[in-house]
This record gives structure tokens, sequence and C-alpha cells, in this order.
């Protein structure tokens, strides 16, 4: 084999200039294959680059499975669908067909399991979603666990909060005032206030020394 140097400078310049099957302006050498340096690669070089069919793409899909599509659940009766819609306050739009609602809610009614809040109403599991249970309604599926930070990152990060909400160009705004509630992941946070508490003292450590610098008050 040989340097993609010494196959661009030994083409006819006609071939070098051919358009590659992967749309680039100029001959790529990463879609032609060479046997001999001594060939006549001027065909081969014609049907690399000339070629119509598209590039082989970059990355595979990601799973060999595909999902599969559940039968509609027909055996239930109409006014029991209708009533688990309503249990739900599922809301059909008004563009449905009148042909096509029956269909709808029954398709609806076959995956009411990915809403379940319990595992005796989970169904099978499925390619596009992961199933969380809940613990009881209303109650979120997922939250972050707490992580404990030492006291003086913790400090520090109380600092840079606290002056990016109450800077002239606040780069942070209080959930409370923009979603109305508190996040979602941070529920479980909980800050209590202690009255006559002592003010936390940061040390910092000298370079090279084992004495501690404490700044002064």
């Amino acid at each position: 084999m040989f340097s993609s140097n010494s196959v661009a400078t030994g083409l006819d310049p006609m071939v070098a200039a051919a358009p590659c099957r992967c749309h680039t302006e100029f001959y790529c050498i990463s879609h032609t294959k060479f046997i001999d340096v001594d060939m006549d690669a001027t065909e081969e070089v014609l049907a690399a680059t000339l070629t119509t069919e598209p590039p082989p793409p970059e990355f595979k899909f990601p799973t060999t499975r595909r999902v599969t599509r559940r039968q509609i659940d027909r055996s239930t009766l109409e006014h029991e669908v209708r009533q688990w819609i309503s249990d739900k306050k599922i809301q059909l739009g008004t563009q449905i067909p009148a042909g096509d609602m029956l269909d709808v809610m029954q398709t609806l009614y076959t995956y009411r399991d990915l809403e379940s809040t319990g595992v005796e109403g989970m169904g099978t599991p499925t390619n596009l979603l992961q199933h969380r249970t809940r613990l009881k309604p209303n109650t979120p599926i997922y939250r972050v666990h707490a992580k404990k930070l030492a006291p003086e990152k913790e400090f520090w990060l109380r600092e840079f909060a606290l002056d990016g909400l109450n800077a002239k160009w606040p780069l942070f705004e209080r959930t409370i005032m923009a979603n109305g509630e508190l996040l979602r992941w941070g529920a479980h946070a909980v800050i209590i206030k202690r009255d006559n508490a002592e003010p936390r003292r940061s040390t910092i450590t000298t370079y090279g020394r084992s004495r501690l610098a404490t700044p002064c008050s």
C-alpha cells in the first residue's frame, strides 16, 4: 500500500477532480481502493467517484431491536374505556374524526400501564420509556440524591447564588416567582434556619506549611 499523497499526485487531473460519492468537491481517497501501485487505476477511480450510492452511515442505530407495537385492546367495552378517559381527565382534540375517536381511545387504553402509580399496574418494558413507580399519586417519580458539601464549598456556593439573585441585573430568578412552585428535583431539600448560630469560619491551608491561617473578622 502507499500513502494518499502519492496517489493524489500520480492520478490524472481529470480523475482527481471527479466528484466523490460522499459529495465532496475533490477526489476522495477514503472511498477508493487500490491493490497495486503499477496498475492503471483510472477505471476504478471513475467507478468509485461517479457512483450515485449514498455513503454508509457513520453511526449505526444504537440498538438492534425495534419498537414493538401492541395489539389494540378491543375486548374492553366502550363505556369502560370512556370511563377510564374521564377518570384520567384526558382531553381529546376536536381534529380527531368521529369515526376514529374510538380507535384513539382504545389505543390510549392499551398503553394505560405507562401512567401506572404502582408495580401492580406496570406492563411490559419498552425500548422508548423507562418505567418508574411512584410511592403515591402526585409524588415526583425521580429526584436527585442530596449531596453533602464541604462547609467551605457550601459557603461559597451560597455566596455565588445570592450574588446572582441580588445583583442589579440578576443572573438567576427565584423558582417561586418563575414557576409558582419549587423545583421537583430539589423537593427533598429542607433548609432550617437556626437561631443564635455561630457563623462558619473558613480556613485556608497555606502552601508548603502545616499551619492554618484564619482570615481576620
